[in-house]
């Protein structure tokens, strides 16, 4: 979460919060994908951050990926 802080200039967070209730938009989403990428190797589109319902689900994502888990749930903001 420290990247996802960083991002939006604010902190501390828990898992539990949204990103856009911080002021998250999709700049600062690339920023965080971005060193998220260069911190753990894992390719995640910055869409996922801000579909995602809270920055928890995002780092669950994040593992997932970093860790070649098999996905047990998908989310997906739904129109």
């Amino acid at each position: 979460m420290g990247v996802v802080e960083e991002a939006l200039r604010t902190g501390p967070l828990t898992s539990a919060d949204r990103f856009h209730d911080f002021g998250g938009l999709s700049l600062t989403a690339i920023r965080s994908w971005i060193r998220t990428h260069k911190e753990t190797g894992v390719e995640i589109a910055p869409r996922a951050l801000l579909d995602s319902g809270t920055i928890g689900e995002s780092a669950d994502e994040v593992a997932v990926r970093k860790n070649n888990l098999p996905q047990t749930v998908r989310w997906r903001k739904w129109p």
